[in-house]
């Protein structure tokens, strides 16, 4: 999980850190400069760019009751992590796009040696129609996708920068 978080988002997350932590002043501040209500802890901690120093601590068993995070607790602190931590999955359409307009390239070749060969085989035809709408539907929902990344970093209404000291 850490190192699929830590590749989509870019923000570095070291597997079984803890959402205890000691802070600064400074980092409290920053972080609680950020205007945004759908918070992911780890992603700000992150955000605010100040150096992080990992102390290794022993985590002692349970004593009494059970987690009550689930799979599907889980699944939806992940998918949190991820809406609210990074744009990246919204490029995903125009991925999906190009590689079906590769499809529909290929299928035309095929179409076009088709129809010189005089085989009349119907299939490379509708191939080429059907991968090429769906190519354009694609990356036409993938620009859609990057205004909204637009539109929602412009919501969180986090400051461009965050001065960590100032000098005289």
């Amino acid at each position: 999980w850490y190192k699929i978080i830590t590749k989509i988002s870019g923000n570095s997350e070291k597997p079984g850190t803890r959402d205890y932590r000691l802070m600064k002043r400074k980092v409290v501040d920053s972080i609680l400069s950020l205007k945004e209500k759908n918070r992911y802890t780890r992603g700000i901690y992150s955000y605010v760019g100040y150096k992080i120093k990992w102390i290794p601590v022993k985590t002692p068993e349970r004593q009494e009751g059970d987690s009550k995070f689930n799979l599907k607790s889980l699944l939806k602190y992940s998918i949190q992590a991820i809406t609210s931590n990074t744009t990246k999955p919204l490029l995903f359409p125009i991925y999906c796009g190009g590689l079906l307009s590769v499809i529909s390239l290929v299928s035309l070749v095929v179409l076009i040696v088709d129809l010189i060969l005089k085989a009349k085989y119907l299939i490379p035809l509708i191939l080429f129609l059907t991968t090429l709408v769906l190519s354009l539907q694609f990356i036409f929902m993938g620009i859609i996708g990057l205004y909204l990344s637009k539109v929602l970093n412009e919501t969180k209404n986090r400051p461009i920068y965050i001065i960590g000291e100032e000098s005289d």
